[in-house]
């Protein structure tokens, strides 16, 4: 088995700018762990989540597991990792630009204060927001006909950096049903997204692991942030 399934980052809409097409509508929260995610990461204004020259820093893992016996008996061993960053470049009072980097590859995003408004600052909203049926063709290699999310559970967490410096966390355990084909053939993907608060925004995203109960090493990591 590997991780190698997909970064946050790399595969979903990479902007807060513009729901994905095929996204998927039913999200389940019978525990109410969205608003406590809002209430955890506070009410930050549009000014003060983003400054010019704020920088996050991302570590991607792709690992893969042996296993014996079933999954009782698995070492997991990881490919070399690699790294992307992401830059606010331009402010304006009611938008900034964000540039990314990773390998040779660059891009940028317009981000405006009514979208950040809409997800109410709070990247755990938007990904759910981008995740679509048609990344879980990607991720299964199958035709996802329809599914669903439901977020199960969420953990407090210390994210320690690269420099030692910890960032207070949420890390929120996902679950995401789908039905794939004409015969009712269905799969079960668990995922776990974790958030930081008094961080700059660009750097909320803490890391991402896909099949938590069996993968230690996150897919996709926060290992350094930067505010002049």
């Amino acid at each position: 088995m590997k991780n190698r399934i997909f970064s946050v980052i790399a595969v979903l809409c990479l902007s807060w700018i513009s729901v994905c097409a095929y996204a998927i509508e039913d999200i389940r929260d019978p525990k109410g762990i969205l608003g406590q995610t809002d209430a955890f990461l506070g009410n930050v204004s549009f000014q003060d989540a983003f400054k010019c020259e704020d920088k996050a820093v991302y570590e991607h893992n792709v690992c893969s597991l042996e296993c014996k016996n079933g999954d009782s008996d698995c070492t997991e061993t990881c490919e070399p990792p690699t790294y992307s960053s992401s830059t606010v470049i331009v402010c304006n009072p009611d938008s900034v630009t964000i540039e990314s980097r990773s390998g040779e590859e660059i891009s940028q995003m317009a981000l405006s204060s009514a979208t950040y408004d809409y997800f109410r600052g709070n990247f755990l909203r938007f990904f759910l927001a981008e995740l679509s049926i048609e990344e879980m063709q990607k991720i299964l290699g199958t035709s996802a006909k329809e599914g669903y999310v439901e977020i199960e559970s969420i953990e407090w967490i210390e994210h320690v950096l690269h420099n030692g410096q910890s960032v207070s966390g949420a890390n929120v355990f996902l679950t995401l049903y789908g039905k794939s084909d004409e015969n009712g053939f269905s799969w079960i993907m668990p995922l776990s997204l974790a958030i930081g608060k008094n961080v700059p925004v660009i750097a909320q995203y803490l890391q991402f692991n896909l099949f938590p109960g069996f993968f230690k090493t996150p897919s996709d990591r926060l290992i350094a942030f930067d505010r002049k």
